[in-house]
């Protein structure tokens, strides 16, 4: 089956059948894009190198070993509300919140927090901060705005090494967390995002078994389908290469990346991702509330090359670098 490439690909929502809702749309530059029951595979004569600058040569080069041997099967929930209960069971779990908490969880330990403690409830939230003061700071926000009396709201601008450096940092979001609780049936849970696509694609390589699932689980927004966190989850599988060798896509995988490879064909990824962005329901959210200085650091592709990884014993996320090492 070929996509034909001379319309648009569509971003949609299902909401049951015979019912879509368009919420994002990406404009399509080239010819055609053949599919198959593996994935998707590029015709012979189009342009592959796109992305050189922002690492998928690179990663390709490095995983081509583990890509041979080990079969991986791609899901992509684009909502984590139509996550089924426990469908993320024995599995790898990739949340995926671009605006904002995935993207401020990666930057706040970039910056040096010792930890990241992600919760859904508010309460709970300054509970926790109360029990590490004073090395806590309480994070995060409700409607895209910083909670009353918290130290930093959602924006990865905030979480500077002047701020966070050492401390344990407690973040509650409205779309974000709640979807890490969704995933808690995982066997391993990574933070995911567009800044770190490349560094989470090469941890998934590291850390799958034989015939290993891998769920890229969207936050979305205020229950919708937002076309940033679709666009990540494509931009992770194209760093992984899941469509040349060997794995299986679900529909959704393949759609997702299919959609990120025709934004990333504009050449300027940043900017092309910022428009898509703007566009979306987040995205359009934070230009409401003047924040739209956060989609071009959300959209810096490859920026910070490490992978938050749950660990459910401290109920935190500790810092996972592209090497491999953790700290």
């Amino acid at each position: 089956m070929a996509i034909a490439t001379t319309t648009a690909i569509m971003i949609q929502i299902r909401e049951g059948i015979g019912r879509v809702a368009i919420v994002g749309m990406v404009k399509i530059v080239r010819d055609t894009v053949p599919i198959t029951d593996d994935g998707i595979r590029d015709r012979e004569d189009t342009p592959r190198e796109s992305l050189a600058a922002s690492g998928r040569k690179r990663h390709r080069d490095g995983m081509n070993a583990a890509r041979t041997s080990i079969m991986i099967h791609w899901h992509c929930h684009d909502l984590y509300q139509r996550l089924p209960s426990g469908g993320c069971t024995g599995g790898i779990a990739v949340v995926i919140d671009v605006l904002r908490a995935s993207t401020t969880m990666v930057a706040a330990l970039a910056q040096g927090a010792a930890r990241v403690v992600p919760v859904a409830d508010v309460d709970e939230a300054r509970r926790l901060a109360a029990e590490c003061r004073p090395t806590a700071l309480l994070g995060g926000e409700r409607g895209g705005v910083r909670i009353p009396g918290f130290d930093l709201g959602n924006s990865p601008h905030e979480y500077s090494a002047a701020r966070v450096a050492g401390k344990t940092v407690v973040i509650t979001t409205t779309n974000g967390t709640a979807a890490l609780a969704a995933a808690r049936g995982a066997r391993e849970i990574l933070v995911g995002t567009i800044v770190n696509r490349s560094a989470v694609a090469d941890a998934i390589r590291r850390l799958a078994g034989p015939n290993e699932h891998v769920h890229l689980v969207c936050a979305g927004t205020d229950g919708l389908v937002s076309a940033e966190d679709v666009l990540a989850a494509g931009a992770i599988l194209d760093a992984a290469g899941a469509d040349r060798n060997g794995d299986r896509l679900d529909a959704a995988a393949r759609e997702a990346l299919v959609a990120f490879r025709h934004v990333a064909a504009n050449g300027d990824v940043p900017a092309a991702l910022v428009a898509e962005f703007r566009r979306s329901p987040g995205g359009a959210n934070l230009v409401d509330l003047g924040m739209q200085a956060d989609l071009p650091a959300a959209a810096a592709i490859d920026s910070l090359p490490l992978v938050p990884r749950f660990d459910a014993a401290s109920g935190s996320l500790c810092y996972t670098p592209a090497h491999g090492q953790t700290h």
